[in-house]
């Protein structure tokens, strides 16, 4: 699946917008969110339901492989040694 954010020129009081392209095989569908809170939370619930499958060695192995921040990394494993 290729999930796509452009600008759209057209701005409200609610914020501009952002149109969303998701594809899938031969399939294609866009919908508009705006800025002032939808966009947010359609990301929200993309990473939930992207990390939800997840272990949490997993998904520290993905922020490690993408260079996230070391602090969260090294907050993570300290939790994990203490806990055990």
């Amino acid at each position: 699946m290729e999930i796509d954010f452009r600008k759209v020129a057209t701005y409200s009081s609610n914020g501009g917008w952002r149109e969303v392209t998701v594809k899938e095989d031969n399939t294609t569908i866009k919908f508009d969110l705006n800025t002032y809170g939808e966009i947010k939370e359609f990301c929200h619930h993309l990473l939930d339901t992207a990390f939800a499958e997840m272990e949490m060695d997993e998904i520290i192995a993905y922020l490690t492989e993408n260079s996230y921040s070391d602090e969260i990394i090294e907050r993570y494993e300290e939790e994990k040694s203490e806990a055990a």
